[in-house]
């Protein structure tokens, strides 16, 4: 991975841990909240996190398409600024309405920060490089999830329950604003790389460079020009991205294409690898029905 890819993944995992340290500040302290400052009983507790695990189904339910398309740092400094308002005026207004309400947001927008999160990290490199990278990004979320806690109770006695909503927006609109700057100097929607010296094919492999300056995604037996140019809009324009693709990823592109299972049918992965190692391209034919034997 390149020196700048290293510097964006550090500034990524910074901005990942403070939000989710601001979040960590609210764990202890939201059944406090709800109990003393509110003086609702344990039910409202569950009930508060059953409106959070909603609006958190709700986020990742509604709000899939848009990663098909969108610029996930950007969503993520969006989803931060939301979430950053809701704690604000919950520490502020401090009532039971406002404080369910706020929680339903606060769950849309958490699972959009979350979600890109991953997505970010994804578009930082390819193949085996991104797997690591999507192992090591969950490191910043436990780390501020843990750390949260730990720092809640000295603020407590410094600011009072109400204040700790306060802090927590402020927290959270740093690591929002993080993202947003990272967003504006680096990763644009389609992972650019340095450029790669290509050495001569061998004779057994005929690799053909796509006009669009990545590879030539219709050897890929299955891809049509029309799905080849589909996949170019969604970010996808090598070999290296289709043979590293996650679930999530296979999942966005089936619905974008409208053709469930196409990419685990047509073995697209298999083939992207087999690419990159040079073999020959599959035969357009490989999965045509048997031709009818001749009547003589």
């Amino acid at each position: 991975m390149a020196t700048r890819q290293r510097m964006a993944f550090g500034f990524l995992a910074t901005a990942t841990s403070v939000f989710y340290t601001a979040n960590g500040l609210l764990l202890p302290i939201a059944p406090l909240y709800v109990v003393e400052d509110l003086g609702r009983g344990a039910g409202s507790v569950g009930l508060l996190a059953l409106a959070t695990a909603a609006g958190s189904v709700l986020g990742r339910t509604t709000l899939n398409t848009i990663w098909v398309r969108g610029r996930p740092l950007s969503l993520m400094a969006g989803a931060g600024a939301v979430v950053g308002a809701a704690y604000l005026t919950i520490g502020l207004v401090g009532s039971w309405p406002v404080l369910l309400a706020g929680s339903v947001l606060v769950g849309v927008a958490g699972s959009v920060f979350h979600t890109g999160v991953f997505l970010s990290a994804a578009q930082l490199a390819g193949g085996r490089e991104r797997t690591r990278l999507l192992s090591l990004v969950s490191v910043p979320i436990f780390v501020g999830s843990s750390v949260g806690p730990v720092v809640s109770e000295p603020l407590v006695a410094l600011l009072g329950l109400g204040g700790v909503w306060w802090a927590a927006a402020a927290a959270t609109w740093l690591g929002a604003a993080g993202c947003g700057l990272l967003a504006l100097v680096t990763l644009p929607s389609t992972p650019e790389e340095a450029p790669v010296a290509v050495a001569e094919p061998a004779a057994t492999a005929e690799p053909a460079p796509s006009t669009s300056g990545g590879d030539n995604l219709s050897l890929i037996s299955g891809v049509g020009p029309k799905i080849k140019q589909s996949l170019n809009e969604l970010g996808y324009t090598r070999f290296d991205q289709i043979a590293a693709l996650t679930p999530d990823e296979i999942e966005a592109i089936e619905t974008a294409l409208k053709s469930k299972g196409r990419v685990a049918r047509d073995e697209w992965i298999d083939q992207a690898r087999d690419l990159m190692e040079g073999k020959k391209p599959r035969a357009k034919t490989d999965r045509a029905k048997p031709a009818k034997p001749q009547q003589e």
